[in-house]
């Protein structure tokens, strides 16, 4: 099975290997090669880069994905769990059910084990959804009852 990722690396690459022509044209509009006249050739390599990545950004799409537009930390774990190794497209429809039968970290904390992973199903490495329930109690059982807003509160889950 094909990694995440494994078709935008190729893209990437075949991309980085048009970057280093002088004259890469991001769209019809915007040729990089002028900023190589007035910049050093690492200064350009990485403005170069700077706009393919934006280019490939903008006619990909990702930005419909449900996860960009929230600013809830429990639904980007969800999120960050879910995709581990996990295409992006099987990630969708489940990351959608997932939230829809357990809206809120106390509602995943509350559920038994065996219910997040029968949710979880489809996924695949089950321990990820193990993982995020003993989060979920651990967080819940806390004083605050929410996620961790520092680094080390989180990596302390």
């Amino acid at each position: 099975m094909a990694k995440r990722g494994d078709g935008e690396r190729a893209a990437w690459d075949a991309a980085m290997m048009t970057a280093e022509s002088a004259t890469t044209t991001v769209s019809a509009t915007t040729t990089v090669a002028a900023a190589a006249t007035t910049t050093a050739p690492q200064d350009t390599r990485r403005t170069q880069a700077h706009a393919l990545l934006l280019a490939w950004y903008a006619r990909e799409g990702r930005a419909t994905l449900p996860w960009r537009h929230t600013r809830d930390p429990y639904a980007v774990l969800v999120s960050e769990m879910m995709l581990q190794q996990t295409q992006v497209e099987r990630v969708l429809p489940k990351y959608q059910a997932f939230l829809a039968r357990f809206p809120t970290l106390a509602a995943l904390a509350a559920a038994p084990v065996s219910e997040v992973i029968k949710e979880w199903a489809g996924l695949g490495y089950n321990l990820r959804a193990v993982r995020l329930h003993g989060i979920a109690q651990q967080a819940v059982a806390s004083a605050s009852g929410a996620l961790p807003d520092s680094l080390a509160g989180l990596l302390a889950l």
